[in-house]
């Protein structure tokens, strides 16, 4: 998983810039995470609780995004609330509209994840 994260000197905000198959993750952690110390360290349980084998598989439901982790994997794809009933397949589009869905979700591995989080935190320390 390739990213890069920046500042915006004149907003103030946070930018992640994530590579195409995982993109849907660059406005997940800027809009859904942020800076929320507590909901990162929250993140960082969940995974230890994995990997720990204390649970199978562990969800969290934001505002736009559905994050499913289990002990291999992390999936993250829109939120069927934010499209109205049915996820991605019922939102609709103009015929000359071309969806990729792969926009709309995203996975990667566990480890991978966790060491992402790890940038993440680090970066919004600095």
């Amino acid at each position: 998983m390739e990213y890069e994260f920046s500042r915006d000197p004149v907003k103030g905000g946070y930018h992640a810039k994530f590579s195409m198959e995982h993109e849907v993750f660059s406005s997940w952690l800027v809009e859904e995470v942020g800076n929320d110390r507590v909901q990162i360290d929250s993140l960082f349980q969940s995974v230890e609780k994995l990997r720990q084998h204390d649970s199978n598989e562990l969800t969290f439901e934001g505002r736009e995004y559905l994050l499913t982790l289990n002990q291999m994997d992390v999936t993250l794809q829109l939120n069927a609330s934010c499209d109205g009933m049915g996820g991605v397949d019922s939102i609709e589009f103009e015929e000359d509209v071309s969806v990729n869905e792969d926009n709309f979700q995203a996975a990667c591995g566990l480890d991978d994840f966790s060491m992402m989080l790890t940038s993440w935190q680090k970066f919004l320390s600095s």
